[in-house]
């Protein structure tokens, strides 16, 4: 098996026994974040790192996802399971519509491009206070 499987393999399974460890919920939460932020951090890497492009719309496409996930553990009862697959496709739809004018350009106007979409998801999200719930957000999520 190649190491860095095996290095990936380890730390989920500590991950896992951290979170079942977890003597209270404020712990669970911070695991959280800290899995949240490497994901975010991860994918920056590649984008930035690798291809030397530089995106600024990752909180829109992360906020895409959440909120679907979210919304249908609310107000449709669906489990964590399938509603975490479909706030994947859903995000990464989200990101093929972007892509698909955003390829055509590189360097400051991507950037722009990306940035402007973070500010439309941001603003539908504030406003849509009846779905959303404005500034403050959902409450008794599954």
């Amino acid at each position: 098996m190649n190491s860095r499987i095996a290095i990936g393999i380890g730390l989920f399974a500590l991950a896992i026994a951290a979170a079942l460890a977890a003597p209270n919920t404020y712990y669970l939460f911070i695991l959280g974040m800290i899995g949240v932020t490497t994901l975010v951090s991860v994918g920056l890497n590649i984008l930035a790192g690798l291809s030397g492009q530089l995106s600024i719309g990752h909180a829109g496409f992360f906020a895409i996802g959440a909120y679907t996930g979210s919304l249908l553990m609310l107000n449709a009862q669906w489990h964590f399971g399938p509603a975490l697959a479909m706030a994947a496709v859903t995000a990464a739809g989200a990101g093929v519509a972007v892509a698909a004018p955003a390829l055509r350009v590189s360097g400051p106007y991507l950037a722009m491009i990306t940035i402007a979409f973070g500010v439309i998801v941001e603003r539908i999200l504030i406003e849509w206070v009846g779905l959303t719930g404005g500034f403050g957000g959902l409450t008794a999520i599954p």
